[in-house]
């Protein structure tokens, strides 16, 4: 027999209460991401994963790798639908009571159940924190780079502006000086047409 089939006959070695354990866990912390998107998610569900081998060890004495206890949910949902909505179904009627030892009271066990469980949330937030830290500092630097780009853009237009007003007044003295100098020459052509000498040529002997 082959590894992988071992593998697939351990995954599918469970009892039903073992198994109503795991689908309890995995649908506490929606391990498939129904309910939105998560940071970091096969870290996040390899915590799960751990977390449901940590519990069956306790709870029940059994050795479940991850591998197969991904295996086995595969399985429930796509093969053995039948068997999954037995699970769901004793989970809505009893409460997930079904899945706790047989003390029902407040245990130490229970309240390391409950401890792990802050941890992970807490972890969680300190990581959904980190990243909204850098999305905000990202934010920040965009929100800077784009006011820089606006104060240069106001810089250009006011130079480019008063550089047109300097242009246009430079043009409006070049403009009057070329036509004092064309009245001058005009002026100096008609004494010459009415005095019949150009005084810019030498006089003939």
């Amino acid at each position: 027999m082959s590894r992988s089939r071992r593998r697939r006959f351990k995954a599918s070695n469970m009892s039903f209460e073992e198994m109503v354990e795991m689908v309890d866990i995995l649908k506490r912390a929606d391990y498939d991401g129904t309910y939105g998107l998560y940071l970091n998610p096969n870290v996040r569900k390899a915590k799960i994963m751990t977390k449901i081998v940590k519990s069956l060890r306790r709870n029940f004495g059994v050795r479940q790798s991850k591998e197969q206890l991904r295996k086995r949910w595969s399985d429930l949902k796509l093969r053995e639908q039948d068997q999954y909505r037995r699970i769901k179904k004793v989970l809505l009627k009893s409460d997930v009571q079904v899945v706790v030892p047989k003390s029902s009271d407040f245990t130490s066990d229970s309240a390391q159940r409950m401890i792990q469980e802050i941890m992970f949330c807490s972890r969680d937030l300190d990581i959904i924190k980190e990243k909204t830290k850098e999305i905000e500092q990202r934010l920040k630097n965009m929100i800077d780079v784009l006011g820089r780009i606006l104060i240069l853009k106001r810089f250009l237009e006011f130079f480019f502006f008063f550089f047109t007003i300097i242009l246009s007044k430079a043009l409006l003295q070049f403009k009057s000086q070329i036509w004092k100098m064309h009245t001058l020459c005009q002026h100096v052509l008609s004494m010459n047409t009415f005095c019949g000498c150009n005084p810019f040529l030498p006089t003939l002997v």
